[in-house]
């Protein structure tokens, strides 16, 4: 990330380079803009301006207008209306006391669009003409030490700014070259961050950098017609932008959204928060819907409005991951707090509070730019996050696992001497229950040592080899696990086979402890007293055999449902006597049915949702052992 940081810093010198300070002099009299040769550069208020409402009256009858003296005096201050439809007539008298006779008039911001009519002496307004460029530039011949008054029609499909600047050929050409200058490294700088992080997603198939492609493309591309830059792009690939503006500004947040969701991990973590930005993504597509019901200076102050809502949203977002401990939500808050900035700026240069200056007019995307490289940052560094947390889970790993070998390596020799004592008592007492179970018991700790083992292999690589398990062997182990837990929550617990020679394959520890076991547990723990656990095995076709497990208890949400064997959520709840457990059986069960190749399907009605007939059934389908296929 260090070329990224030096890249920054190079920007900001440049800039500092092609940017120098100007200082705009004004010269005013009470009627008109008077210009000397120590006066190369002014700036234009509206000393008086007449608002059109109907958007019917010719230049004729608003000059018609002006002689009856219908104009807002020179004391009115207001420099920006907002969105409006209406047409606003500017008048203004220039005295030209300079040896210059072409004056340029410059408007405020690129999206305004201007017509400047010259009153001739019999009072008549001629058109003056316009220039090619990215602002509506209009030359004014005004020849020396004359005077000359005009009007200008200023409209915008944004909002409306009564700010102009008059200015020689010479400043007017320097004007425009700074401005392409500055742009042109923004547009550099946006090109790179989007190679770049093209580059890291193509890599590291990493969503959140197609998240962040797609954020910036749009975002990018709407800034750029914000500024209209290059000139000509409300017309690109051949049609009208404005035609489809009210559909295309609402994927600007909505990309954010669709960012700030993922690189922030608000569905793990927050899912409150995660409900409120699908009800603002509900918010844009409706504001998309009502784009041809509503006027369009309403639809554009209520959706700035509504972005700006969703800016300070965003914000609260990056704040409360950086509360939650998510360091890389540094660079993301950076990065709004940049974009805000950048609209503030524009804002004020709206109002008149800041000078027209290309920094102020562009801004908002200077601080795009600058976003786009701190949330490049961000990424980078939740990666190394993410990184080091799988690192550290490698270690933890590798701690347990090393626990694990050492634990059944160490109880191998007090179960040696336990198992001899029990053979031995097996055989003085050969009718004795107790001893029965306690020689099963053992048998058992056995396995799981094994399946220890086992697991200890397959995270190193090898393959568990699976073989012929009958289950007829599996239903007897678990009747013997779990009868004395369903007598005490006074449940009936049924172990039905279609008939005992049913074989599987499968490795038998695991299908009986991590797979079987673990659903009869959770059904037993969630059904209460007088209900009815059933396991049943049957021939599904000849491939696969069918092993249920259905009981009649508080039955899984189809929310929970959706996350059950995702071991990213950990669904533990308490059972109906308050049983308590770690909440990765079923995560667990789920990784050992994938290693033999099974399936497994689960359908659950609530007891909110049906009181009467509430429950949950697994279906498993595994395969067949060759026994079977030869039958």
């Amino acid at each position: 990330m260090k070329p990224i940081r030096s890249a920054l810093i190079i920007f900001f010198c440049w800039l500092a380079t092609i940017l120098p300070a100007r200082a705009l002099a004004l010269s005013v009299s009470p009627n008109s803009i008077v210009l000397s040769d120590q006066l190369q550069l002014v700036k234009l208020h509206p000393y008086a301006y007449f608002v059109d409402t109907s958007r019917q009256l010719t230049a004729a009858d608003i000059a018609q207008r002006f002689i009856r003296g219908e104009f807002k005096g020179p004391n009115h201050k207001a420099m920006t209306f907002g969105y409006t439809d209406s047409h606003y007539w500017v008048a203004f008298s220039i005295r030209n006391d300079s040896s210059e006779e072409a004056w340029y008039l410059l408007p405020g911001h690129p999206l305004l669009e201007t017509q400047v009519y010259r009153i001739q002496a019999d009072r008549t307004p001629v058109r003056q003409a316009s220039l090619e460029e990215r602002y509506a530039v209009t030359e004014m011949k005004v020849p020396p030490q004359t005077e000359a008054q005009f009007l200008a029609l200023v409209t915008s499909r944004v909002a409306l700014s009564l700010q102009f600047e008059l200015m020689t050929r010479t400043e007017l050409s320097r004007r425009l070259q700074q401005e392409a200058m500055f742009l042109s490294a923004v547009l550099g700088c946006f090109l790179a961050m989007l190679f770049y992080n093209l580059f890291l997603y193509l890599t590291l198939r990493d969503k959140n950098y197609l998240f962040y492609l797609l954020f910036a493309l749009v975002n990018v591309h709407f800034d750029l017609l914000t500024v209209n830059f290059p000139s000509g792009i409300w017309n690109w690939m051949g049609y009208s932008w404005w035609d489809i503006i009210g559909y295309y500004r609402p994927l600007a947040p909505l990309t954010a959204f669709i960012f700030a969701r993922s690189f922030l991990r608000i569905q793990d973590h927050s899912p409150r928060l995660d409900r409120w930005i699908f009800a603002y993504i509900i918010g844009l597509f409706l504001l998309i819907l009502v784009h041809r019901m509503v006027p369009h200076a309403q639809l554009m102050s209520a959706t700035d409005l509504y972005f700006l809502v969703g800016v300070f949203f965003l914000l609260y977002l990056g704040v409360h991951s950086l509360i939650q401990g998510f360091t890389p939500a540094r660079y993301y808050l950076a990065g709004i707090g940049t974009f805000l900035v950048g609209v503030a700026i524009c804002l004020m240069q709206m109002m008149g509070w800041l000078p027209a200056h290309p920094l102020t007019i562009n801004a908002i995307v200077a601080a795009q730019a600058i976003e786009m490289i701190l949330m490049s940052l961000a990424l980078g560094g939740r990666y190394k996050l993410i990184q080091e947390e799988r690192l550290k889970a490698e270690f933890s790993s590798g701690v347990k696992s090393h626990l694990l070998r050492t634990i059944s390596h160490d109880i191998a020799n007090p179960l040696a001497i336990v198992k001899g004592y029990s053979f031995k008592l097996q055989k003085e007492n050969p009718d004795s229950k107790a001893v029965t179970g306690i020689v099963r018991a053992v048998g058992m700790i056995e396995d799981i040592m094994r399946f220890v083992q086992k697991t200890e292999y397959m995270k190193q690589g090898m393959h568990i080899d699976l073989t012929v398990v009958s289950l007829q062997e599996v239903f007897a182990s678990l009747a013997f696990l779990f009868e004395g837990k369903a007598q005490e929550k006074k449940l009936n617990l049924e172990f039905h086979l279609e008939h005992p020679g049913l074989t599987v394959k499968a490795e038998k520890t695991s299908l009986t402890t991590e797979i079987l076991g673990n659903f009869l547990s959770n059904a037993i723990k969630f059904s209460p007293p007088g209900k009815t656990v059933r396991m049943e095995a049957r021939v599904h076709s000849k491939e696969y055999i069918m092993i249920s497990i259905e009981d009649q208890g508080a039955g899984i949400s189809p929310e929970q449902l959706e996350t059950l064997f995702d071991p990213r959520h950990n669904l533990s709840r308490p059972g109906t006597d308050g049983e308590q457990g770690v909440g990765y059986g079923m995560p667990l069960a789920k990784a050992f049915l994938d290693a033999f190749g099974a399936t497994v399907e689960v359908t659950s009605k609530t007891v909110q949702a049906d009181s009467v007939a509430s429950g949950t059934v697994f279906r498993i389908l595994i395969h067949a052992a060759p026994p079977l296929q030869s039958m």
